[in-house]
C-alpha cells in the first residue's frame, strides 16, 4: 500500500466526524476493519476508503428519511462494519445515536426506544424487532431497518425495510451536507447498565467523547499497525471509546469477533496486538489456567508458582519499585517459558492488554503480568465518556486503577466518594433533570457513586459502589465487590453475590462451575446432596478470604441451579449482576440463610444444586 499512517493533528479535530474524515484523508488504503464472512469461511479486510464509501451510502439513505437535526436513531446490532457506518453517517447529519445492546431483552430495549423517542431503529435480526414490538407499541418509530433479510412470516409493516433495499432506495448521488456538527452538539445517548436501578440515558457531546479519546491516546496509545480484536459490545462506552474511536485516532485495525463462542479461535486467527476487555474474560482465563495447573504433578505446580513470582519480581524491578533480583535472568526466562503458552492462546502478539468496566482482582493482574502479559487496569463510568483514570505501562500498580487521565480533576468528598470534573463529564441525563442534579453540581463536579480508600500520589484506589456497601446489624461495613473479587479467583465459583445488609453476618449466593464442583465432590468423597459437602466448601471459601477481617468473612452459602443471565434479567448486557433483581429473585433462599441466625455448623444448612 502506498500510504502510511501518520499521527493526526488533533488541533484540527473538533468532532467525531472530523476524526473519521481526518483518518480517511490520512491513510485511505490502509486496513481499518476486518470481518469474518461465514459464507466464504474467511476474514475480509476493509480499508478506510471502503468504510468511507459505506458511510456515504448510509448518509444518502438517512437523509432520504427527512429526519431533523437532533432526532434520535437507535442501533441494536452486534459489532460489524454496518454499526460503524450507521454511527458515523448519523453523526455527520446531526442525528443522535442511541446504542442498544444486542443481547438485551426486548422489554428493556423497548423501554429505551420509548424513553429516547427514537425515530429510526437499525436492528440486526428481524426476530429481535418482533420481540420488541410485542413488548410495547412504539408509534414514534418511523423506520425499522433490518441488517439481516426480513422473515417471510413477518407481518407486513411498511416501516420495516431490509438494509440492501433501503440503501438502494436512498439512491447513489453523494450527499451534500447541510449540517456541520459542532463540538458541544449532543452526539450519543448511552444508557447505563442498570445494576442498581432503572437505566438512565447519559448525554455525551462530541467534545465529551473526543477529549476522552485523546486523553486515553496520550496515556496508553494504540499505534499504527496495531490490531485489536473487538468482542465487547459497541453499545458499551468502554469499547466504543477505547476500541473504536481510539483506533481511528491511532490508525489501528479492528477485527470484529464472530461471537463469544468463537473467541478462542478468533484470537488464534486474528493474532491481535491490543486486547481491550472487561475483567470477566481475564477471570475465566485465570480459572482455566488454575484448573490445568492443579492437575499437573507437584513439581510442575511448584515451578509454575515460582516462575510467576519471578516474573512479578522482574516487573517490579522494571517499574523501579524494587532492586534487581539476584536470579533475575533465570527467573525471567522461566516466566517467559510458561508465559508464552498463555500469550499463544491470545494469538502470541499481544503487546498491551487493558482491563476496564469493573474491578480486576490484583491477584489475577499479578499472575498475568508475571507471565509476561502487559496488563493495565483503568477505571471510569459512562457519565465520564467513560475513562477517568488508568495505569500506564511504565507506571503500573495493579492494586490501583491508575492516575487520572489528562484534563481530569479528582477529589474526595467527606463521605469518601470520588468526585471528578473535566471536559469528558456528561451533559446530563436525558430528560431527567432531577437525576442529573443529584450527581452533577453546577460547577461541573460529577459524583461517581464510588468510594475510594485513598488518593496517593495522584493514584486512585477504588473500593466499590458507595451505595452497595453492606452495613451489618453489628455496625460493621463491608465492600461486597472486594469480597466477590476474591471469591471469583476460585475456579469452583462461576458467579457470586455477597449479602448481609442489616444482618448479623455475611452470606453468599453462589452459582458454581458444575464441572469443578463435580471434581470437588469426588475429592471429598461426598455426593452433591450430602449436606456435609457444604461445610467443606465453606471452609475452602474461607481460605479464599483469609486476607479479610473476621467480620468480612462469609459465614453461610447457598448454591443455585440457574446461572444469572441477560435472558432471565439477572445480568446486564455488559454481564454485570443486577443486584436488586438477584436479591428479589432469591429472597426465599436469603431468608433461609438467616432463619434463626444459624451458625455455619448448623446441620440444616441450605444446599441444593444439580450438577447432572
Amino acid at each position: 500500500m502506498s500510504d502510511t499512517s501518520k499521527q493526526l493533528d488533533c488541533s484540527k479535530i473538533h468532532t467525531l466526524v472530523d476524526l473519521f474524515q481526518a483518518r480517511v484523508a490520512n491513510s485511505p488504503s490502509l486496513p481499518a476493519y476486518r470481518q469474518f464472512l461465514p459464507g466464504l469461511e474467511r476474514w475480509h479486510s476493509y480499508s478506510w476508503n471502503d468504510i468511507a464509501t459505506r458511510v456515504g451510502a448510509w448518509q444518502v439513505a438517512l437523509a432520504a428519511e427527512q429526519l431533523q437535526v437532533g432526532d434520535r436513531i437507535a442501533i441494536m446490532a452486534s459489532n460489524r462494519p454496518e454499526w460503524i457506518a450507521a454511527d458515523l453517517a448519523g453523526q455527520s447529519l446531526g442525528l443522535v445515536i442511541v446504542a442498544l445492546f444486542s443481547e438485551d431483552n426486548a422489554g428493556n430495549a423497548s423501554m429505551m426506544l420509548e424513553h429516547s423517542e427514537a425515530s429510526l431503529l437499525i436492528v440486526e435480526d428481524p426476530t429481535w424487532w418482533q420481540a420488541i414490538e410485542q413488548s410495547r407499541p412504539l408509534p414514534q418509530l418511523r423506520r425499522i431497518i433490518t441488517l439481516l433479510p426480513k422473515l417471510h412470516t413477518q407481518r407486513d409493516d411498511p416501516r420495516v425495510a431490509a438494509l440492501s433495499n433501503w440503501l438502494d432506495q436512498g439512491g447513489q448521488a453523494p450527499h451534500k451536507p447541510t449540517h456541520i456538527p459542532k463540538p458541544d452538539d449532543l452526539a450519543v445517548i448511552c444508557y447505563t447498565s442498570g445494576t442498581s436501578g432503572k437505566p438512565k440515558g447519559v448525554m455525551l457531546s462530541h467534545r465529551n467523547i473526543l477529549s476522552n479519546v485523546q486523553a486515553c491516546y496520550h496515556a496508553i496509545p494504540m499505534q499504527p499497525g496495531d490490531v485489536s480484536l473487538s468482542f465487547l459490545p459497541l453499545a458499551h462506552m468502554f469499547e466504543r471509546s477505547a476500541g473504536y474511536y481510539h483506533a481511528i485516532l491511532a490508525g489501528a485495525e479492528v477485527a470484529f469477533t464472530r461471537d463469544i463462542k468463537h473467541l478462542t479461535e478468533d484470537f488464534r486467527e486474528v493474532r491481535p496486538t491490543v486486547l481491550v476487555s472487561v475483567p470477566r474474560v481475564f477471570e475465566r482465563f485465570y480459572a482455566l489456567i488454575e484448573r490445568r495447573v492443579s492437575k499437573r504433578p507437584w513439581l510442575f505446580r511448584q515451578l509454575f508458582r515460582w516462575a510467576v513470582a519471578a516474573g512479578w519480581r522482574h516487573f517490579e524491578y522494571q517499574q523501579k519499585r524494587a532492586p534487581k533480583p539476584w536470579n533475575d535472568r533465570f527467573g525471567h526466562w522461566m516466566a517467559e517459558q510458561f508465559g508464552q503458552r498463555v500469550l499463544d492462546a491470545l494469538g502470541g502478539r499481544v503487546r498491551l492488554a487493558v482491563s476496564g468496566g469493573a474491578p480486576l482482582s490484583p491477584k489475577i493482574a499479578r499472575t498475568f503480568i508475571g507471565l509476561g502479559l502487559p496488563l493495565v487496569q483503568g477505571y471510569g463510568l459512562t457519565e465520564a465518556s467513560p475513562v477517568i483514570s488508568t495505569n500506564r505501562v511504565d507506571n503500573n500498580d495493579p492494586e490501583s486503577v491508575g492516575l487520572a487521565v489528562e484534563g481530569m480533576q479528582t477529589r474526595r468528598s467527606s463521605s469518601g466518594e470520588l468526585q471528578v470534573r473535566g471536559p469528558n463529564v456528561m451533559i446530563g441525563y436525558w430528560r431527567d433533570p432531577e437525576a442529573t442534579a443529584e450527581v452533577l453540581s453546577e460547577d461541573g463536579w460529577l459524583s461517581t457513586g464510588d468510594k475510594i480508600s485513598r488518593l496517593q500520589s495522584d493514584r486512585l484506589y477504588v473500593v466499590g459502589r458507595l451505595k452497595e456497601l453492606i452495613v451489618m446489624s453489628n455496625g460493621e461495613k463491608a465492600a461486597p465487590a472486594l469480597l466477590e473479587q476474591d471469591l471469583m479467583l476460585d475456579p469452583i465459583i462461576e458467579q457470586v453475590i455477597i449479602v448481609g445488609e442489616a444482618r448479623p453476618y455475611l452470606s453468599a449466593l453462589i452459582v458454581p462451575n458444575k464441572d469443578v464442583l463435580r471434581e470437588f465432590c469426588k475429592e471429598q468423597g461426598k455426593s452433591a446432596q450430602d449436606t456435609e459437602l457444604l461445610a467443606a466448601l465453606l471452609l475452602r471459601l474461607k481460605g479464599d478470604l483469609d486476607n479479610q477481617p473476621r467480620f468480612a468473612q462469609v459465614q453461610r452459602i447457598v448454591l443455585l441451579d440457574e446461572p444469572w443471565s441477560t435472558e432471565n434479567g439477572l445480568l446486564t448486557p455488559t454481564h454485570k449482576p443486577r443486584r436488586r433483581a438477584i436479591l428479589k429473585a432469591h429472597e426465599n433462599e436469603i431468608e433461609a440463610l438467616y432463619r434463626g441466625h444459624f451458625t455455619p455448623d448448623d446441620a440444616n444448612l441450605n444446599y441444593h444444586v444439580d450438577i447432572g
